[in-house]
């Protein structure tokens, strides 16, 4: 069964301005599509005309449970993706019309992993989405009143339906760094963190990742948990799963990897840019054999 992906929220402002929420995933983030309805009251009640200003800021967190204590984590802030121009982009709302608005949110890799985490152990990922705007309530009379609004959006996204964009986002984070889509969902973080850490010039932690990310797709292809990393890489050589060129390579990022993971060997000092650079293209040159369709 294909469920939707979009989820919805709504608030009333004044029992007749409802400003509605949806979250549609895109490839790396989620889209958010606001929609200010004004309303008419019932009766012969007079219906105030609204007024919104731009900007709309805001941003997203979510909730992560720890054994301690009920977290708050940030995500990021929103950004304003609606065609109108800045100048053209206030909304007069008369009664009985609407207006809307577009917004995006990247969800970084690290907020893919954690959602996946909660997911699994909750079966329920609790979203909540800010928005800070001024509405000028009233409009056009001369009882017209500025208020500055805080809205605050809760989203209960089941299990299922965080499974469907995580998968959409991992995807989208394996081809940009040029790797099959089937790569699992642990071994992709790893590799991402080697290049994040060879970017910034951790080049014993870029070492260390890669070897780590070797080594869990290894065992997804079959080599025994619990061994060591050569034995595990001899072990697929004999399987036929690697190849004897691709096996000597393996053991290079082995034998790099080692010097990030294990200190008492007295290797880190020695590692260069060069040799972190060399340890993640093979990396990446072996899990793209390993993964690609054959």
């Amino acid at each position: 069964m294909i469920m939707k992906e979009s989820v919805e929220s709504s608030l009333i402002f004044e029992k007749h301005f409802k400003v509605i929420a949806s979250l549609t995933p895109s490839r790396t983030g989620l889209v958010i599509h606001v929609v200010f309805k004004n309303e008419p009251l019932p009766g012969r009640q007079v219906t105030p005309n609204v007024e919104i200003w731009f900007p709309i800021n805001g941003y997203m967190t979510y909730m992560y449970k720890t054994i301690e204590e009920n977290m708050v984590v940030l995500i990021e802030s929103i950004y304003d993706v609606s065609d109108s121009e800045p100048a053209m982009h206030d909304y007069f709302i008369a009664p009985g019309k609407s207006a809307e608005a577009y917004f995006y949110i990247r969800i970084p890799l690290e907020h893919v992993e954690r959602m996946k985490e909660i997911a699994d152990k909750e079966g329920i990922v609790t979203l909540f989405l800010h928005l800070y705007f001024s509405v000028l309530y009233r409009a056009r009379s001369f009882a017209q009143k500025t208020y500055k609004l805080h809205l605050v959006y809760k989203f209960n996204i089941p299990k299922v339906i965080i499974e469907q964009w995580l998968a959409r986002w991992i995807v989208t984070y394996a081809q940009y760094i040029d790797l099959p889509s089937k790569i699992s969902r642990e071994i992709l973080s790893d590799f991402i963190e080697a290049v994040k850490s060879f970017n910034v010039g951790a080049y014993k932690a870029a070492v260390a990742m890669a070897r780590r990310a070797l080594q869990q797709a290894l065992e997804d292809k079959g080599a025994t948990k619990g061994k060591k990393l050569l034995e595990q890489i001899n072990e697929l050589k004999n399987k036929k799963v690697l190849d004897k060129a691709t096996a000597s390579l393996a053991h290079g990022v082995r034998q790099f990897g080692n010097y990030g993971a294990h200190p008492q060997n007295d290797l880190l000092a020695q590692v260069t840019r060069d040799d972190a650079k060399l340890a993640i293209d093979i990396t990446k040159k072996i899990l793209k054999e390993l993964y690609s369709i054959q």
